[in-house]
């Protein structure tokens, strides 16, 4: 059963608020103290709780004052090279939490233009059912798979031009290869886009193409 995510938020409780202070400090000083053996690394933790005016040091004041004026020691550039702040550490997880979404969108948005397009094929669905984004989706989607398209007859072009030195392709029995040239490719390619064109009887893809998908 997957694990429930934990909401980040303050605990409305002080008595709860100070028993899982004292949980959470016990499990980082104790992953401190694993990370510090296993890697041969100096680590100093200073926790301050505004609420008591108070500081919690780990492992001891003196080393961590120790540490401390070590670090004050290095030059300012040194001191910073590898420094996260809090808000640098939040602005990079937003981030990255923002590009995962972008991804999964994109995945969405081309499975389902990917059923439109059969419904469209293969069912014999009407254009005028669909709104400004799934023709802005389908356009993309065309598009796409026409790249794809060239590409791959670019490659058999190669092939044949490689053949006619001399060399040989393994796996590919260019006999049965049948190659486009730029006309007919074009005149496939706005086959399929008139198709569209066609279904669009309001005249609504002149104005949806400019935009975003």
């Amino acid at each position: 059963m997957p694990r429930k995510k934990t909401k980040y938020v303050q605990t409305p409780s002080e008595k709860t608020r100070k028993i899982t202070l004292r949980r959470r400090l016990d499990s980082l000083f104790k992953r401190a103290n694993e990370l510090s053996v296993l890697c041969g690394i100096e680590i100093f933790i200073v926790v301050h709780n505004r609420n008591e005016g108070h500081s919690t040091l780990w492992p001891t004041q003196d080393k961590v004052m120790d540490g401390i004026t070590k670090f004050l020691n290095f030059p300012e550039r040194e001191r910073i090279k590898k420094m996260v702040t809090q808000e640098k550490f939040l602005t990079d997880k937003v981030q990255d939490l923002a590009g995962k979404l972008l991804k999964l969108q994109k995945k969405n948005d081309e499975t389902e233009m990917g059923l439109l397009m059969s419904q469209l094929i293969e069912k014999g669905t009407t254009h005028d059912a669909l709104d400004a984004r799934k023709i802005n989706g389908l356009y993309r989607l065309v598009e796409e798979k026409l790249e794809k398209l060239r590409n791959r007859r670019e490659e058999l072009y190669a092939m044949r031009e490689y053949e006619c030195f001399g060399g040989t392709v393994s796996g590919v029995n260019n006999n049965n290869v049948v190659l486009l040239n730029e006309t007919e490719m074009e005149i496939r390619a706005n086959e399929v886009t008139n198709s569209f064109v066609e279904g669009n009887r309001g005249g609504l893809l002149d104005e949806v193409w400019p935009m975003m998908f």
